[in-house]
């Protein structure tokens, strides 16, 4: 069950849609084990069909991506409930130690930017 829920939250980034197919975002917090949080959308259409779809972005990022997916759900009136990886999207980023993996955190930002942004010259670090 969600930690917390904001009904009728406000995110830009979706203004397009609320002006076409978008009747309003409910806002859940996950709490998960290790301190991890997982934010989820629930993006209620406005003309609804009673059907759910379930939208995980994958490790790809955040589930903005799927902007254009989500859109023609919501234009065919399905709710969507989009979530994102943990420590990708708008999740919580925390350091977390797990016993038999040792501690790791969020490097998929680094890892997934040009060589020359990351530091990274000539196959060696800076």
């Amino acid at each position: 069950m969600p930690a917390k829920v904001e009904k009728n939250t406000t995110d830009e980034r979706y203004a397009e849609l609320s002006r076409a197919c978008l009747k309003r975002i409910d806002k859940l917090t996950i709490e998960m084990d290790y301190g991890l949080n997982s934010v989820v959308y629930h993006f209620v259409p406005k003309e609804a069909n009673n059907k759910l779809f379930i939208y995980h972005q994958g490790h790809r990022g955040d589930f903005i991506q799927g902007r254009d997916t989500i859109k023609a759900l919501l234009d065919e009136g399905y709710s969507v409930i989009a979530f994102s990886m943990p420590l990708l999207g708008m999740n919580n980023q925390p350091v977390v130690d797990l016993e038999r993996f040792g501690r790791f955190h969020r490097l998929i930002s680094t890892l997934t930017k040009p060589c020359f942004q990351a530091g990274i010259r000539g196959g060696k670090s800076r």
